[in-house]
């Protein structure tokens, strides 16, 4: 019997581990891009106050009394007035969205309704419409 010379097989381990890494390493990048795509989804910040809000109510003049500015639990809320009241943001918390704009609850003035227009300055609404003169 003649003798069988050894050959050497290679078995291509390595590669095969690092072809394996890589593609495990694509997927994984496309599972964080995709997650990334739809971020917005599942990470939102809401803010209880008034701190940063950006949806202002403008106010047309001249002012139209007997218009309704906005609803709140079905009944109308009118402005009471076209001056603007002082208040800090942090003190004025979130009620409501209405259309484009919130509607906010000053801290320890339950019922009274306000509007934001600029930073730190609110106008105030009630159920009451108040008369043009």
């Amino acid at each position: 019997m003649p003798a069988e010379e050894a050959q050497n097989r290679p078995r291509y381990t390595t590669v095969r581990v690092l072809g394996v890494f890589v593609i495990a390493m694509m997927a994984v990048t496309l599972m964080t891009g995709l997650q990334h795509r739809k971020r917005n989804q599942f990470e939102t910040t809401h803010a209880p106050t008034a701190v940063g809000d950006r949806a202002l109510y403008e106010l047309n003049r001249p002012v139209i009394w007997t218009r309704a500015v906005a609803k709140m639990e079905g009944a109308a809320l009118f402005l009471q007035s076209d001056e603007p009241v002082e208040r800090e943001d942090v003190q004025m918390r979130k009620v409501a969205w209405w259309r484009r704009f919130h509607l906010y609850e000053a801290s320890g003035e339950a019922g009274f309704y306000f509007v934001k227009v600029q930073k730190g300055r609110y106008l105030p609404l009630g159920p009451e419409r108040r008369s043009a003169e």
